[in-house]
């Protein structure tokens, strides 16, 4: 139905086309997750932010659900059972989660104009509409707000990456996917499992995904003047 190209394909490309390296969806969001004065007082008080975020990926609890979550895409991607029990449990649960989901591309490769590109979990139909979606293995149940639903803030980075993809499929297809899918599998695996769907609308979360995409560059502007400033009060001739 859609050919989609490799990712490297799509950055070689558009750095041919338009003299620039596209930033991944997963970056933007990355790194603009804090406030901008946060970002500017960590610039002053001189901390290496890329050293900061090693040491909070290297924490144990934060490396064991990393890694988990990358079995678990691994084995979704290439539709295989993992050698470990645990994460074939929450395989399992995830397939609960995704029935009546039917998968048209996984790992597809996405771009959308000159500004942003990435990897979409999945594109497929739902419902007998066209979706985007990404799967989710988490540890514990999504918050409850007191209206008795998922609290939104519990997934809306989920949200913003997804309807980035979505708008970026619409860009390069002609399509008109309004809605991304959230599947999470609850649970480690070594005890009893849950799962949850939320549908999000698109154009809920577009423009939140425009200010961290134009703050993002801000902040990559600001780096590369500071970068450069180093430079030129350091070179002697």
């Amino acid at each position: 139905m859609f050919t989609y190209p490799t990712l490297n394909f799509v950055r070689k490309s558009t750095k041919a086309k338009f003299g620039i390296n596209l930033p991944a969806v997963t970056q933007i969001l990355s790194k603009t997750g804090n406030s901008f004065d946060k970002f500017l007082e960590k610039l002053d008080k001189q901390i290496d932010m890329e050293e900061e975020r090693k040491k909070v990926m290297s924490m144990p609890t934060v490396a064991k659900a990393v890694s988990r979550g990358r079995k678990v895409a691994h084995a979704l991607e290439k539709g295989v059972d993992s050698d470990d029990e645990s994460i074939n449990n929450v395989l399992a649960e995830m397939e609960k989660a995704m029935e009546g989901f039917d998968s048209i591309a996984k790992e597809a490769a996405l771009v959308y104009k000159d500004k942003y590109c990435g990897i979409a979990d999945i594109v497929g139909t739902y419902g007998g509409e066209l979706v985007v979606a990404d799967n989710k293995s988490i540890n514990k149940p999504l918050p409850i707000g007191r209206d008795g639903n998922v609290r939104p803030s519990s997934y809306k980075s989920y949200g913003l990456q997804v309807s980035a993809y979505a708008k970026a499929h619409n860009d390069m297809f002609n399509t008109n996917i309004e809605t991304g899918i959230l599947f999470f599998a609850i649970g480690d695996g070594s005890g009893e499992m849950g799962h949850k769907v939320i549908e999000i609308d698109v154009n809920d979360y577009w423009d939140e995904f425009g200010y961290r995409y134009e703050d993002y560059i801000r902040r990559e502007t600001i780096l590369l003047q500071r970068q450069m400033q180093f430079f030129n009060t350091n070179i002697r001739l």
